[in-house]
């Protein structure tokens, strides 16, 4: 390694550990952003009352888990919200937000997301200063497979974000029957629709098909990602069509004609 090389690595160190290479946008986590999500006063009164709960808690989840990713926890004291460690879900929900708002996708929701400072912890927007309150939302009690309009509202909120950690959990159908989008992490939003499309399709796997999506549904989501794979090299494009298939003949749908026809109509029109 060249001097010059060395050099870099150790500046770049200096920087991260004094705290000025977060990794997070400046451009949007600035000091107009902490002052319009910061939690109310009465909230942030009742969360310094029970700061040290909350602190017991993410230590306790740290031993057993190398990542923070979806750490959540609820609490009684705190009616109608949850709290979460990782503070960079506000940019991303702020993309999906004004997706719904611009495309009227009025079968989607986003829940409401707060900043909340730990007191006596620095003001710079870093891990452990500041944790994120999420609005608490109920899962419907009965499922409902995915009709085809809520389909296309998907689709088109993954094509206007690149919405990318499309797995079925992370979509919450409330009693309302709306769908809530409720991680959107600054890392699940890409340049490129189709990691969410290619995410929503391995996920085939783990779910039973039949109770998730309606056929029409299933043939949009199908028809969507058929469109994404147009520049895919030959090789990725295999291991997708295998993927995908045998999915699909996990869930026995191989055995649905209408489902296989849209299917071999659409991919197979990439090689022609």
């Amino acid at each position: 390694m060249k001097i010059s090389d060395k050099l870099f690595i150790f500046i770049f160190f200096i920087f991260a550990s004094a705290g000025f290479l977060d990794g997070y946008d400046r451009r949007f986590y600035n000091s107009a952003f902490l002052k319009r999500y910061s939690v109310s006063r009465e909230l942030r009164t009742v969360l310094d009352q029970h700061i040290d709960e909350i602190l017991e808690k993410i230590n306790n989840h740290k031993k057993d888990h190398t990542y923070m990713t979806g750490a959540v926890w609820p609490f009684s004291w705190l009616p109608g919200y949850l709290v979460k460690y990782n503070p960079w879900r506000m940019k991303g929900r702020k993309k999906v937000r004004e997706c719904i708002e611009k495309y009227h996708l009025d079968h989607l929701r986003v829940p409401a997301k707060l900043i909340y400072h730990v007191k006596g912890r620095p003001v710079r927007l870093g891990e452990g200063n500041y944790f994120l309150l999420a609005e608490k939302l109920e899962r419907a009690s009965k499922n409902i497979p995915f009709s085809l309009e809520e389909m296309r509202q998907l689709c088109i909120l993954i094509r206007c974000t690149g919405y990318r950690d499309c797995h079925r959990d992370n979509f919450l159908r409330l009693e309302n029957n709306q769908i809530a989008i409720i991680d959107t992490e600054d890392r699940d939003i890409s340049n490129n629709g189709l990691t969410g499309f290619l995410r929503f399709i391995s996920d085939f796997g783990r779910y039973d098909l039949n109770r998730e999506f309606s056929r029409e549904a299933l043939k949009h989501l199908l028809t969507e990602l058929s469109g994404s794979l147009t520049e895919v090299s030959e090789a990725r494009y295999a291991k997708i069509y295998e993927t995908i298939f045998n999915s699909l003949r996990a869930n026995k749908l191989n055995m649905d004609k209408d489902i296989m026809s849209c299917f071999e109509v659409n991919f197979r029109k990439l090689n022609t």
